[in-house]
């Protein structure tokens, strides 16, 4: 019989650098050695973000403010014998210096380093919680004829330096080339990943930083898209957002939301559903459909890592 998932309540804690705190596991126990976020069981009675403030006081001596705490990202791992739920909250604000209650070292580290260091393994989606944007801007879908305009707009977009992710969808193998013409290699100031949505296109075309693939193909799959590069996916279920995980990909976006002109007829999630779909993913989860850039802080709220869109996302589109 399987057991119930253990819950965890996780702080990742930031210094005014932007550093992340990192407590290496003691000598003794289990998967010593291994880097983890500090932070411990959530207790009956307890909810998570009152846990981890119990945490942080009795593992490494510091003082929380829940108030500046705010859900990251919420996912299930499965160890040998056991399943956890992490609850991963970012922290920064607290009063004392962290020191390591039971003798276990303490080290502040950069983000950019956080994938080439020993972490615990339950912690890959983490870490690409810590480094993916809050805002990804999807473009309508780009004729050939669409392309050289749009191009237009997308250089723009990123030479003001405007934060977020770009997923750019084509219409097809023409419209690719014409993009490429334009828009090629991503220019250096991009503040975001510049992903592809061809749609069943499984290698990385130079000048990009990733591919996001449409639900549909997750099935097609066999395994992980290969070449370098983020790997993303629009999911509607939590089936699919489960085949998202099994291919390891590294985010999906999930909708729609609310209702929009674009899908008429289909029943908007609403937050709860789009909260289990984030769950079952177990990956960053971006929430599109009927949003806009301010609705960021209220997906983040719903264990969300931001918001999608097209039509508010873009300068001049209605």
């Amino acid at each position: 019989m399987a057991r119930d998932p253990i819950d965890v309540a996780v702080g990742v804690m930031c210094d005014e650098a932007g550093r992340i705190l990192l407590a290496r596991r003691p000598d003794g126990k289990g998967l010593s050695g291994y880097l983890e976020f500090p932070g411990g069981k959530v207790e009956r009675g307890e909810t998570p973000a009152e846990a981890l403030a119990r945490e942080l006081s009795e593992e490494i001596g510091v003082h929380a403010d829940t108030a500046y705490s705010k859900p990251l990202i919420r996912y299930e791992y499965t160890y040998p014998g056991f399943t956890v739920r992490l609850h991963a909250y970012t922290v920064t604000r607290w009063q004392g210096e962290p020191v390591g209650a039971e003798g276990q070292e303490l080290g502040w580290h950069e983000r950019g380093s956080l994938t080439e260091l020993p972490l615990l393994p339950a912690n890959r989606p983490l870490m690409h919680a810590l480094v993916l944007p809050i805002l990804l801007r999807v473009t309508p879908l780009l004729t050939v004829e669409a392309v050289p305009a749009f191009a237009n707009t997308l250089v723009s977009l990123i030479t003001a330096g405007e934060p977020g992710g770009i997923v750019i969808r084509l219409d097809g193998e023409a419209a690719l080339k014409q993009l490429q013409r334009h828009f090629t290699p991503v220019p250096s100031g991009a503040a975001g990943p510049v992903l592809l949505n061809l749609g069943d296109v499984a290698t990385v075309p130079r000048g990009f930083s990733g591919l996001h693939l449409p639900g549909r193909v997750l099935y097609e799959l066999n395994r992980r898209p290969t070449g370098p590069g983020l790997m993303g996916a629009s999911v509607h279920s939590p089936g699919e957002a489960r085949r998202a995980r099994e291919l390891e990909l590294d985010y999906v976006i999930v909708g729609n939301l609310r209702a929009t002109p674009s899908h008429p007829g289909r029943p908007p999630l609403g937050w709860a559903r789009f909260e289990e779909i984030a769950l079952a993913a177990g990956l960053p989860a971006y929430a599109i459909g009927g949003l806009d850039p301010g609705d960021s802080e209220l997906a983040r709220r719903h264990w969300g890592q931001g918001v999608a869109g097209i039509r508010a996302f873009w300068p001049g589109m209605a």
